[in-house]
This record gives C-alpha cells, structure tokens and sequence, in this order.
C-alpha cells in the first residue's frame, strides 16, 4: 500500500451512526406523543396502545438485529467473538427503526417482521453485507410492505382540488369527505408529520458532517422550483410547492433516505447531479406516474446511477465547461417535463402522507 498523505476524517462509521440515532430521537419521542400520549389522555387507548409507538420501533430495531445475526451465524458460519465483531461493525438495529418511521404504525406485526426480512436480506446481505449494498435496504423493506400489503396498511391520502378559486384539502380514506383549507392542512402537517424536526434533524447532521449537505439541499430545492413553475402556469400561488415539499415523505427521505452515505455519490458534482435526478423522479412519479411512493422510489432508482454519476463527478471536476454541461441538460430535462405537466395539468391531485 502507498503511504499518504491520505485524507482523513475524524468521524469513523460508529460515530456516524449514533449520531443519526440521535437525531432520531426526537422523531421517536414525536410520534409517541402523536400517536400514544395524546390518544391515551383522550381515553381513546389504554396503557398498551399509550406505548405501542415506542414497542414498534423497538420491534423493528429487534427484528432486523435478529435475521441478520441468524444470517451471519447461518449462512457465514461466524461463531462468538466472529459474530460479536461483525455485529457491532454492521449496525443492523438502525435500518430496523428506521423501517418503523416510514411504514405506518398500523402495519401488523408479521407485515413488520416481513418488511424487516427483506430489509436485511434482500437489501443488505445478498450484496455481501454492510457498505457492499447498491440500493437502500430501508427502501427496499419499505416498498415489499406497502406493494405486496397495500390493502392491509392504511395510509392517509389526500387530494388537492380548487372550489371557487380556493385551494382545498380532502381525506379521500373517508367516505364522506372532510375539506379543509390548504393553511388548516399546513397547520395539520405541522402537528401530524415532523417537518420541523427532519429540518433541525438536517441541520444536526450537516454540522456534525454525517449527511451529505448538498443532496437534500438541491433535491427539495429542485421539487419546489418544478412545482412552483406548474402551479404558475395553472395560476396557482406560492402555496402550491409548499405543499409539494411539506406533503408525503419528501422532508424525512431527503435527509435520512437519500443522503445515505452508501448509497449516494461522494462527489460534490455527483451530489448535485443526484439531487437533481431525485427531485425530476419524484415530480414525474407524482404528476404523471400518480405512484404514490414518488419518493422513496426515485431514491432507489437514483441508487443505480450512484457510480456513474461519481465518475462524471470525477471527470468534471476543474472543469467547468462540463460541469455546467451536465448541469443545463439536467435543468432542461427538468424544466421540460414540469412545462409538459403544466400545460396539461387538471385537478386534483393525490398526495399520500
């Protein structure tokens, strides 16, 4: 091996982690309140339900520690301090809770263990284990609940429409429909979803330099300006792409999903250009796709580009021609398909949170 210099960072893979679950915490603690502390106190729930957000993502943590410490005393035939070693280098409780943040609390119990499976096994050890994955095992958990049960787990889904020049909000999981405002749903979102937390969550991150700054920064910046453009075009005010960025998962994948230090290019320009590509995905599954995991599925179509986009990083850095080339053909393609979706954009819209 050459000797240095080499760059070297003072956060190793451990620190990174805690440091992540750190910023979970308050999200935990978030949907606690949410979903256990306030039913309990309204009478809606007993002790059981008051503490089953806290059990579910203890579940989770518990569920993924579990398969893979099987898969690696199993099928890598790891025994004592081999398993210890390994376990405690691979991490494998925080893909656990973080499966339980983004599937809903009423998913079952066996649709979790489920969703934790494919977790580990199908996004993380068929690759070889920690740091070999391609895509975001999280993501893949995420995607075999919602497609293989969606008729078990229930979500929250809106739609967006305009009466009598007003924009309103409508639970469509009702049967009767209750419109509401579009200030009462920002006021809901505030309340219901942690915006406010993934925003300090990103800023923690970015000043203990976990995350990869750039990445969330360029993605929602790309979704606000896309969306912005569309709703200009249908005579829609600033509201519009407040919506778009405050709605679904786009704030809590943009700061924990796509910023994963495996799966995202460690390139600047790489960076830049993922950002991109995320927020031109998430507008096309949303406007002309209507699948209702934009998100998390422009991600993991994003995590197939991760080495490309690096190697473009590469070549184009200290060249500015190319950069700004890889640049203004990414902006063209983004801005045509959002004029494309303005020009034939029709009411309503669905959005799931």
């Amino acid at each position: 091996m050459k000797t240095g210099p080499f760059i070297k960072s003072k956060n190793s893979t451990t620190k990174m982690m805690n440091q992540v679950l750190i910023s979970l915490i308050p999200i935990i603690l978030f949907g606690f309140y949410k979903h256990g502390l306030v039913p309990f106190f309204q009478k809606e729930t007993d002790i059981f339900g008051m503490l089953y957000p806290l059990v579910f993502v203890i579940l989770g943590g518990t569920f993924t520690y579990i398969i893979e410490r099987l898969w690696v005393e199993i099928i890598l035939k790891k025994k004592g301090k081999d398993t210890t070693k390994y376990m405690g280098q691979s991490f494998s409780v925080l893909p656990g809770i973080l499966l339980t943040l983004i599937v809903p609390l009423n998913t079952p119990i066996w649709i979790l263990f489920f969703g934790s499976f494919a977790t580990i096994i199908l996004g993380k050890m068929v690759y070889g284990g920690f740091r070999r994955n391609i895509f975001n095992p999280v993501l893949i958990g995420r995607l075999c609940v919602i497609i293989l049960y969606a008729s078990v787990v229930q979500r929250n889904i809106y739609e967006v429409g305009i009466i009598n020049d007003t924009p309103i909000l409508s639970n469509i999981m009702v049967v009767e429909a209750e419109y509401k405002t579009i200030k009462d749903f920002f006021l809901e979102m505030i309340c219901e979803t942690p915006i406010i937390l993934c925003t300090i969550a990103y800023i923690y991150l970015s000043c203990r330099k976990v995350i990869k700054r750039k990445i969330p920064v360029i993605y929602i910046g790309t979704v606000f300006l896309l969306t912005w453009w569309i709703g200009h075009m249908n005579n829609l005010s600033i509201w519009y792409p407040i919506l778009q960025i405050c709605s679904g998962s786009l704030m809590f994948g943009a700061t924990f999903m796509a910023t994963d230090s495996i799966t995202s290019p460690t390139t600047p320009i790489g960076q830049v250009l993922y950002g991109l590509g995320l927020g031109i995905l998430t507008i096309i599954f949303r406007f002309l796709i209507s699948f209702p995991e934009a998100v998390f599925m422009s991600i993991l179509i994003m995590n197939i580009f991760v080495t490309i986009l690096d190697m473009f990083g590469s070549q184009a850095r200290g060249k500015v021609h190319l950069y700004a080339t890889l640049f203004i053909i990414c902006a063209t393609i983004g801005l045509l398909v959002a004029y494309s979706i303005g020009k034939s954009y029709v009411y309503p819209i669905t959005i799931v949170v």
